[in-house]
Parts: C-alpha cells; sequence; structure tokens
C-alpha cells in the first residue's frame, strides 16, 4: 500500500497501514506468508517516522508462514522453466510459501525463537528446495547454515512482535458479540480461503509438483484423501495403489513426481504435522496421540517425531504452548 498521511508518504508491503494512525493495534494474521527480512525492514521505517514507539501495536502471529532464500529461488526457477507459459508471478516467494504452508510442512515464525525447532525445520526444508533447484533446474543450491543463521537473527528482532493473534481477536470480538456472528465469520474465511486455492490450482503448469498439484490429479489427489482421512491405518504402498486402481510402480512413480516425495514419507509427514496439532490444541497424553497416528508404541512415536522436527514430543509441546 502506498499511503499519504500528513503529506508524508510511506509504502508498505506486510505492516498494516493502519498502523499510521495512532491507539489502533494491528494484526498480521496466520493466514499471512511473511517475508521476515521485508517485515523487520518495514517496521524499522515505521518506527523511524515514529509511528510505532509500542511494539504492542503490531502484533504478529505465531502461526504465519515464513518466506525462504528457497522459496523466492524455486518461484524464479520454476517461472523461468515455464518460458512461454509463464504465469507472470511477481517471484517474491509468495506461492511456494502457501504450498509448504498447506502442505504443514513449512517454517512459522513461531519457529525463528526456537533454535532446535528453527534449525531442524531448516534443514528439513534444505534437503526437498535444494534437490529441486539443483537437480530439477539447475540452480545453486542454498547454504542450510546460513538460512538458519538469517532467520533465528532476524527472529530476535521480531520477537517483541510475536503473539497469538486469534486469542487477541477472540478477546476483543468477545466485547462485542451478535447473535451468528462466529459462525459467518467462520464460514467466509472457509469460503476465501477454499476459492484461492481452487484458482491456484487452476493456473498450476502441468509440469508443477507439490501437494496442490496432486490434489488436481485423480489418483493421486485420492491416495491424499485416504491419508489425510485415516493418518492411523497403517498404510503400505500396495493399499494405496490398490485403491486408486494403478500399479505398485505406476502409483509411485506418478505420487513422487507430482509431490515431490514418495508416498511413505509424505504419509509420515502428514501424521507428524498431525500429531503437531494435537499436540498443541489438545491435552491428550502422548500414548494416545502416538495412537492416532499410527503408532502403537510411545518410544517409536517419539523417536519418529524428533528426527522429522528435531524436538522431543513432550518438549515440543511445552515450547509451543508457552509452559
Amino acid at each position: 500500500h502506498t499511503l499519504i498521511v500528513d503529506g508524508k508518504k510511506t509504502v508498505l508491503h506486510l505492516v498494516p497501514s493502519g498502523i499510521l494512525q495512532p491507539g489502533t493495534v494491528n494484526h498480521i494474521g496466520p493466514g499471512v506468508v511473511v517475508d521476515p527480512r521485508v517485515l523487520v525492514d518495514e517496521i524499522a521505517k515505521v518506527r523511524a517516522q515514529g509511528a510505532l514507539k509500542d511494539p504492542a501495536r503490531l502484533r504478529v502471529s505465531g502461526r504465519a508462514h515464513v518466506i525462504t532464500p528457497w522459496h523466492v529461488s524455486l518461484d524464479k526457477a520454476r517461472e523461468e522453466a515455464r518460458r512461454e507459459s509463464a504465469i507472470g508471478t511477481t517471484g517474491r516467494g509468495i506461492g511456494p510459501t502457501y504450498e509448504d504452508k498447506v502442505a504443514r510442512r513449512g517454517i512459522r515464525v513461531a519457529d525463528l525463537l526456537d533454535a532446535p525447532s528453527l534449525r531442524a525445520a531448516v534443514d528439513r526444508l534444505a534437503r526437498d528446495k535444494n534437490f529441486e533447484l539443483k537437480e530439477l533446474h539447475g540452480w545453486p543450491e542454498i547454504s542450510a547454515d546460513a538460512v538458519y543463521d538469517d532467520l533465528f537473527a532476524l527472529g530476535k528482532e521480531l520477537a517483541p512482535f510475536v503473539d497469538h493473534t486469534g486469542k487477541l481477536l477472540d478477546v476483543n470480538a468477545s466485547q462485542d458479540k451478535r447473535p451468528g456472528g462466529d459462525a459467518v465469520l467462520e464460514r467466509i474465511s472457509e469460503m476465501m480461503f477454499v476459492d484461492a486455492v481452487r484458482r491456484h490450482v487452476e493456473r498450476l503448469p502441468e509440469d508443477s509438483t507439490g501437494w496442490l498439484s496432486g490434489l488436481r490429479d485423480r489418483q493421486v489427489g485420492r491416495a491424499l484423501a485416504l491419508i489425510h482421512e485415516n493418518p492411523a491405518r497403517a498404510w503400505t504402498i500396495d493399499e494405496l495403489a490398490n485403491e486408486v486402481a494403478l500399479s505398485r510402480s505406476a502409483f509411485y512413480d506418478r505420487f513422487a513426481r507430482l509431490i515431490g516425495q514418495p508416498p511413505m514419507q509424505y504419509l509420515t509427514q502428514w501424521r507428524m504435522a498431525v500429531a503437531a496439532t494435537l499436540l498443541r490444541q489438545s491435552r491428550a497424553p502422548i500414548a494416545s496421540i502416538a495412537l492416532d497416528v499410527g503408532y502403537e508404541s510411545e518410544a517409536a512415536f517419539a523417536r519418529a517425531f524428533k528426527r522429522l522436527v528435531g524436538t522431543p514430543p513432550a518438549r515440543w509441546r511445552r515450547i509451543h504452548n508457552g509452559e
């Protein structure tokens, strides 16, 4: 947004324009993808104008996802590979970051404040993104250490602004309740999100990879639905292939090509994403959560969770619930 207030011109991309109005509290919600460098620079600009003396006037959701150098490079590399079918992306990494947000495999703002979680998330992204950059597009790999150092430093600068924006909005909304208001807002937000995803899927090129590309394919989309609906089931490649009426090899190749990773690896990541949600939103025992995501042994679940996330489930729960 380009704003002119009292004759002064201000250009903002992430910080809400209301920040220039005294007495307002401005929220960057969990549905936004954030380039932390851009956000830090904008905060510095607004502060220099004297418009943000109190950090409490800008709240950034810890659940908002972070745009990394990998997302920016992949955005540009994919656009370059499309040639005449290029879709005109801005090259700022927004689309690839939303892909990781929907697939629950990205980096959140809250992760920037916790070194072990950030290290694990960066290493996980490095494996997948550097492979695509180098092997599919011939672009240079990006150093995981450099990304980690930069993001951790930016996290320290953003720490005073990070908050649970959902709870803050709930408190404000509770002071002005209208019958049916919550239900209407929830349905509208769901409809807007679904429409945005559909429009994005329709514009994806034929050779794109990722969760959204898989949804567009009838058989891979069906396999994704089965995994998402029942992560606790002891799925095998043979069972999934049978469910979508493909041979084992054809299903494996098709899934890996469209999603960018093998079926069983995706299943494990989805199980850990579901487990993370349960750890954060419920008080269920870890042994019970382990069963819910397909692990008969709490110890086996804890090993798998730590291997993928970088932190044992009990400690992860304490960190993300502020205990």
